[in-house]
């Protein structure tokens, strides 16, 4: 049991002694620095736009954070989320699938990809040079895939209800925070 008398540091002294501290400042110093020389920057539209990317980078952070904690490395991650979001589009725009049926596809082909990936690295010796060399390779053969299937083109004609996704907000919120 603690004790009354022990105090406990404030946030802003955790942050301090930290090394967040030079990050910490350096951020505030740019926010402010930024809102005072461009009209647009402190801007809900701004902050809703930060806000998406962030989300982004932290759903493949979390992702890769378990593969890390495991003492693997996954170098294919994008290039395997942009093989997925290709294949949902082509089903789409070209399969004509429904909105529900495309996103499905995408995310087993992420899922196949993944097992593929957890095959070869368990067969050829599961070690964290091993997987770093396989999803290295895996990450230019599933960029070759994605390349062949568009021919460097995009996916245009995409379904209303798709598109409406990276729109839809709850609460104020975009639906990728949930995520």
């Amino acid at each position: 049991m603690q004790s009354d008398d022990i105090k406990r540091e404030s946030f802003l002294s955790r942050i301090a002694k930290s090394g967040l501290a030079g990050i910490v400042l350096f951020l505030i110093v740019m926010c402010i620095s930024l809102g005072i020389a461009t009209k647009n920057f402190a801007s809900l539209y701004n902050l809703e736009v930060i806000l998406m990317s962030a989300m982004i980078t932290t759903i493949v952070g979390l992702s890769q954070m378990v593969i890390i904690a495991t003492g693997g490395m996954n170098l294919s991650v994008g290039a395997i989320g942009g093989l997925s979001a290709i294949m949902c589009g082509g089903a789409m725009e070209l399969m004509g699938f429904p909105t529900a049926a495309a996103i499905i596809a995408g995310v087993m082909i992420g899922g196949i990809c993944g097992l593929i990936n957890g095959i070869l690295i368990t067969k050829l010796g599961g070690s964290g040079v091993t997987a770093f060399l396989i999803t290295l390779a895996m990450s230019y053969g599933f960029q070759g895939i994605t390349l062949g299937l568009t021919e460097a083109n995009a996916f245009y004609n995409l379904n209303k209800g798709f598109e409406s996704l990276g729109s839809t907000n709850f609460f104020g919120l975009p639906l990728l925070f949930y995520v």
